[in-house]
């Protein structure tokens, strides 16, 4: 079971991600109604709503510093390197 803090956490990464994508809908909203004025600025408004997903992503997945996910790799990074040694170990040496 999660711990209570890496819920916390995950509300708090939740809610940035869904104001984000609520001021993505808002702007792409807005353009529509900005080309009635200036098309050029509602390509602009348009544009700076593209942008914003990714950014929700990377904030929605940014882990604080008491975060548990923030050393979730360390095994597999030891892991690799054993790998890595045991296949340099076992490759055939080929003399022509």
């Amino acid at each position: 079971m999660a711990s209570a803090a890496y819920l916390e956490g995950m509300e708090v990464r939740k809610r940035r991600y869904l104001i984000l994508m609520g001021a993505c809908v808002a702007l792409f909203v807005l353009s529509w109604f900005i080309a009635i004025f200036s098309a050029p600025l509602a390509v602009v408004v348009a544009l700076v709503a593209c942008v914003i997903p990714p950014v929700a992503v990377i904030v929605a997945n940014n882990a604080e510093e008491d975060d548990d996910r923030v050393d979730w790799d360390d095994d597999l990074d030891e892991g690799a390197e054993e790998e890595s040694e045991t296949r340099e170990e076992s490759k055939p040496l080929v003399t022509h």
